[in-house]
């Protein structure tokens, strides 16, 4: 696998058990970060941390940490779990310092982890289900030309018990071609 891949502004490589400290922890313990994320449903500290790290085995399941550059500092993670047998995966993000919120980090790297999905894993179709009320969400996948597929109502519960819509919302290897030849 070549990484870290590698961007303007950031590196993506592979989330290590060394990474799990308390920065990383303070994010999955904020609700503001977790709100949108399976991790509001869970209980964090070291170990659960280890032991959700351990179901990625970076061939098919991955998760990424996203390092700036310049400073090496660790601002967050991106996810892709593959479905060979398809040719898809299914990706995910989450950028724990709040300082970055905003900034086009989101775009950025999965810009980087579209290309590698696409050109180095011959990925046929990326997706995602991101929350309807997550609003940075919606805007970053429609700007960066994502299909909404559908509404999954009431699909998923939030740690309030609350109900809400999720979205699907993809790209196919076809279209990111384009788009990518179309910004050349």
């Amino acid at each position: 696998m070549p990484l870290p891949i590698e961007t303007q502004r950031f590196f993506l490589s592979p989330f290590l058990i060394s990474d799990i400290g308390e920065v990383y922890l303070s994010w999955l313990r904020d609700p503001e970060v977790v709100q949108w994320l399976n991790a509001q449903f869970r209980h964090h500290d070291a170990n659960s941390a280890r032991e959700w790290l351990a179901q990625h085995d970076n061939k098919d399941k991955f998760c990424l940490s996203v390092l700036v550059r310049d400073t090496k500092t660790h601002i967050g993670n991106i996810s892709a779990n593959i479905d060979r047998r398809h040719g898809t995966a299914m990706i995910g993000v989450m950028i724990g310092d709040k300082r970055w919120w905003g900034s086009g980090v989101v775009l950025e790297i999965r810009e980087a982890l579209l290309n590698w999905l696409f050109d180095e894993q011959n990925i046929h179709k990326v997706w995602s289900m991101p929350f309807v009320r997550n609003a940075p969400a919606i805007f970053n996948y429609r700007r960066q030309g994502f299909t909404c597929e559908g509404i999954l109502r009431a699909h998923r519960r939030r740690s309030n018990g609350e109900y809400l819509d999720v979205a699907i919302f993809s790209m196919l290897r076809d279209e990111w071609m384009l788009r990518r030849k179309g910004r050349k």
